[in-house]
C-alpha cells in the first residue's frame, strides 16, 4: 500500500453509506474464471480468481468486488500489473489508473487463499462424509448471498457472466466436477495432482457457479430429445464404492425420459451442446448448479426437481429473491408433470395432496417474499410457500386455462423470450395474458402476491326441478376474497354431472335445472385448487307437529309463513344455511310475514316455535 492518502480518502469514499453499491453498478460481468486447489476433508482453497468486467458508466475509477473478510487477498493483478486493494467489510475495491471509460473490458485477477466458513445447508463450502458409502466429498453451494464466501464475485441476478471456468486442482485419486464441459485433466507436480479443467460457455448467474471433489466414478448416459439434439450427455459423477452403480444405475436413468419430456413440453434443453450431469454431496437435498446439479442421492422427485431447474431457475433465473418463485415453483411443479407423464395420475394426485396439505399450513403466506424477509434465507426458501403453494398456484394456471397445448405454449414462450436472462413474477404473468388471452392480473394479486387462501362452505337444496347450491367463501389470511372458477360434482342416483361455476363473492348462490334426485355435492372433484372445504351440507326441512308451509319459495321480497293450525303468535328465528343467527323476531298478526328484501342470495333456515310445536324449515333467497 504504498499511495496511503489515496488509499485512506477511497476508504473514506468505499466505506460511507451505501457508496459501495454504486460502483458495482457501473460494469457488467463477462466472466469468471476460477483456478482453485481443493481436497476432500476440509474446506480450505488456494488459487485466483478472475472477474472481467465490462464498464457502462462514463469511468470506473474503482473496481468494487464481493469477497468475505475471512478470506486473505494476496495480490491482485491486472494484465500482469500488480495493484493496491483495499479488502474490508467483506468487499475488494480496486484503485484503477487511468479509470476505464465506457466499454472499456477490465481483467483483474485475484490471488486469495483461507479456509471457507461452514456450517448450515447454505453454507458457500462444506465437507463431509457420506456414511453410507464412506467417502468424503467437499462441495460448494452458493444460493442465495454465499458466492462471495468462496470467490471474488457481483452478488447481482441482474448480471449474468456470459461464460466461465473453473479448474480444480486435486490430489491424484481425487475428482471434481463442475460447470459445462470437461475440457481436460492434466498431471501436474510430479503426477501427484491432477488438474480438472471445466468450461461453460452459457450465461450464467453467480449463484450457480460450483465445484465438488470426492473420489468419483463417471458414469456417462445420454438423452435423445426429439427436435433437440441428437444425444445430449448426462455425466453423473457418483461414489466409487463397487456397490454403488449396480444399486444406482435405475434410479440415475431417471434423468434420461424427464430430460426428454421437458424438451418436448418445456423446449429444447438449454445446454444441450455440452451437457447435463449431477455430483453427489451428503448434504440433504439438491442444488441445480448450471449443466451439473450437486445432489444427496437420486430419489425420482429430487432428480426431476434439480433438472427442470436447468430452465426454470438456470436458463430463466428470477430477477430477485422476492421472485423466487420463478425458480422453485416451476421446479416444484415439474415433479407433478414428471409423475403424470411417466408414473400415471394416481402417482401425481399423490404429489398434489401432498403439496396442498403443505400449503394449507400457512394460512397467511404469500408465494411472494416480502423484502422485509430478504435477509431470511429460509423464508425465501420456504418449502410450504415457495415451493408447494407455487406449485400449487401454477397447477390452478393449468385449470384456469382448460388447454394443455395453450399451458404448455406459455411455459415454451417465456423460455424463449427470457432465456439467458432473468424474469420476476410479473413477467410470466404478462406472458401468460398475451399468450392465452386472458388478463391474469386479478389472478395474480390473489395468490401471487395475496395472502393465504380459501375455506368454503356448502349448502345445497332441491326444490322441483331445481337445484340451489350456495358457496360461503372465508379467507384464511388477509386477502379477501379469491374470484375463482370451481369445479361441482352433482351426483344423483342416476349419474354424475360437473359444472364449472365462477364465484366472485363471499356469500354466492349457483342455481341449475336439474330434474334428477340428487344425493351428493363434491365441491372440485379433481383436486384442482388449493383451499379448505369445511363442510357440505343438504338443508332439509324438518317439523314436528302440525306442518307450517313457506310462499314463495324462492322468495325475493316477503316470505309468508302458512300454518295448519291459528296460533296467537310465533318466536322466528333466520338463521344461515351454516346454523349461525340472523335475525330474532316475534309474529302476532296471521298470515305471518317476514320481510327477507335485504338478506343476500343465499339458503336460509326458518326456526319457528310455538308452545309444544318447533318447525325447522329451509327458504331460498333469490334477488
Amino acid at each position: 500500500m504504498k499511495k496511503i492518502s489515496f488509499i485512506v480518502c477511497l476508504t473514506i469514499f468505499l466505506f460511507s453509506e451505501n457508496s459501495w453499491a454504486g460502483p458495482m453498478q457501473d460494469y457488467n460481468v463477462k466472466w469468471y474464471f476460477l483456478n482453485l486447489q481443493v481436497n476432500d476433508t476440509n474446506t480450505f482453497i488456494r488459487g485466483s480468481a478472475q472477474v472481467w468486467v465490462t464498464v457502462t458508466s462514463d469511468s470506473l475509477p474503482v473496481l468494487v468486488l464481493q469477497l468475505t473478510d475471512s478470506l486473505q487477498v494476496d495480490s491482485v493483478r491486472i494484465n500482469g500489473k500488480r495493484y493496491d486493494f483495499i479488502h474490508d467489510q467483506d468487499t475488494l475495491s480496486i484503485p484503477l489508473f487511468p479509470a476505464p471509460r465506457r466499454n472499456d473490458l477490465v481483467k483483474p485477477e485475484v490471488y486469495y487463499h483461507g479456509q471457507v466458513t461452514t456450517g448450515s445447508f447454505f453454507s458457500a463450502m462444506t465437507s463431509k462424509e457420506n456414511t453410507r458409502w464412506h467417502q468424503r466429498v467437499t462441495w460448494t453451494l452458493s444460493e442465495p448471498y454465499a458466492a462471495k464466501d468462496w470467490f471474488p464475485c457481483k452478488q447481482d441476478l441482474g448480471d449474468k457472466a456470459d461464460s466461465c471456468a473453473v479448474w480444480v486442482t486435486v490430489q491424484k485419486g481425487l475428482a471434481a466436477g463442475s460447470n459445462g464441459l470437461l475440457e481436460g485433466v492434466d498431471t501436474i507436480d510430479n503426477g501427484n495432482f491432477l488438474r480438472y479443467r471445466w468450461h461453460h460457455r452459457h450465461p450464467i448467474d453467480y449463484y450457480l457457479i460450483s465445484l465438488a471433489v470426492s473420489n468419483y466414478q463417471t458414469y456417462d448416459i445420454y438423452a435423445h430429445p426429439q427436435g433437440c439434439k441428437d444425444s445430449v450427455l448426462i455425466q453423473n459423477m457418483v461414489y466409487s464404492d463397487t456397490g454403488y452403480l449396480p444399486a444406482e444405475k435405475d434410479h440415475i436413468g431417471v434423468v434420461v425420459p424427464a430430460l426428454e419430456l421437458y424438451s418436448r413440453l418445456y423446449s429444447c434443453y438449454p445446454f444441450a451442446d455440452e451437457k447435463y450431469g449431477h455430483c453427489l454431496a451428503p448434504m440433504g437435498g439438491g442444488m441445480e448448479h448450471q449443466t451439473m446439479t450437486t445432489l444427496d442421492n437420486f430419489g425420482f422427485d429430487m432428480v426431476v426437481h434439480e433438472l427442470a431447474h436447468q430452465w426454470f431457475g438456470d436458463h430463466v433465473t428470477c430477477a430477485s429473491w422476492q421472485d423466487i418463485w420463478i425458480n422453485e415453483g416451476f421446479a416444484s411443479y415439474s415433479e407433478y408433470i414428471s409423475r403424470e407423464y411417466l408414473k400415471g395420475q394416481d402417482v401425481a394426485g399423490d404429489w398434489m395432496n401432498t403439496a396442498h396439505n403443505r400449503a394449507l399450513k400457512e394460512t397467511d403466506g404469500s408465494v411472494y417474499v416480502p423484502f422485509n424477509e430478504l435477509n431470511n434465507i429460509y423464508r425465501i426458501f420456504n418449502g410450504n410457500l415457495s415451493y408447494k403453494k407455487g406449485a400449487s398456484i401454477i397447477h390452478m394456471i393449468r385449470y384456469e386455462l382448460n388447454n394443455d397445448s395453450l399451458f404448455f405454449k406459455v411455459f415454451r414462450t417465456f423460455q424463449k423470450e427470457f432465456g439467458d436472462s432473468v424474469a420476476t413474477g410479473a413477467d410470466f404473468r404478462d406472458v401468460l395474458t398475451r399468450v392465452s388471452g386472458i388478463d391474469f392480473t386479478g389472478f395474480f394479486d390473489q395468490w401471487y402476491y395475496g395472502r393465504g387462501y380459501p375455506l368454503y362452505a356448502f349448502s345445497w337444496n332441491q326444490n322441483h326441478d331445481s337445484l340451489y347450491i350456495q358457496s360461503v367463501q372465508t379467507p384464511s389470511g388477509s386477502t379477501p376474497l379469491f374470484k375463482m372458477h370451481m369445479d361441482l360434482l352433482i351426483r344423483s342416483d342416476k349419474k354424475d354431472t360437473l359444472v364449472r361455476v365462477w364465484q366472485d363473492r363471499n356469500d354466492q348462490l349457483f342455481i341449475f335445472p336439474f330434474k334428477d334426485p340428487v344425493v351428493q355435492i363434491i365441491p372440485d372433484p379433481d383436486n384442482w385448487l388449493l383451499m379448505e372445504v369445511s363442510s357440505v351440507s343438504h338443508v332439509v326441512d324438518k317439523c314436528t307437529g302440525n306442518d307450517i308451509i313457506l310462499y314463495p319459495n324462492p322468495v325475493s321480497q316477503t316470505l309468508s309463513l302458512y300454518l295448519a293450525k291459528t296460533v296467537p303468535g310465533l318466536n322466528v328465528r333466520i338463521m344461515g344455511s351454516g346454523g349461525q343467527v340472523i335475525n330474532s323476531c316475534y309474529l302476532q298478526q296471521y298470515p305471518y310475514r317476514l320481510d327477507v328484501s335485504n338478506l343476500p342470495e343465499g339458503i336460509y333456515i326458518v326456526e319457528i316455535n310455538e308452545g309444544n310445536d318447533r318447525w325447522i324449515k329451509k327458504f331460498i333467497k333469490m334477488k
